[in-house]
């Protein structure tokens, strides 16, 4: 997914050297603009107003009653990510996906 990078906030600092996470807020294809918690400490402060390729991973679990979390796509039950992204994720493991308009 291409987004276009808006901010990049720290969000915490660990006790060991550079091991942080970010907040970054970013604009979708469609204009939408959505905040993405970056566990894999990589710093993209000074890439705000750029655009890059994303693999958004999202894990689902029990969601209060008056919170709005809607994803509108297709359905992927087996899904084989790109090479491209083998570097970070274990390409045994099967992936489910949502595919986007974006």
């Amino acid at each position: 997914m291409i987004v276009k990078i808006l901010d990049v906030k720290i969000g915490t600092v660990c006790l060991r050297p550079n091991a942080k996470d970010y907040w970054v807020l970013s604009e979708l294809d469609n204009g939408e603009i959505i905040e993405i918690f970056d566990l894999i400490p990589i710093d993209l402060r000074g890439y705000e107003g750029k655009y890059l390729d994303c693999l958004i991973e999202a894990c689902v679990g029990e969601i209060e009653e008056d919170t709005r979390f809607i994803i509108r796509g297709k359905f992927i039950q087996e899904y084989f990510l790109p090479s491209k992204w083998k570097v970070i994720y274990d390409p045994e493991v099967n992936h489910s996906a949502v595919e986007t308009d974006n």
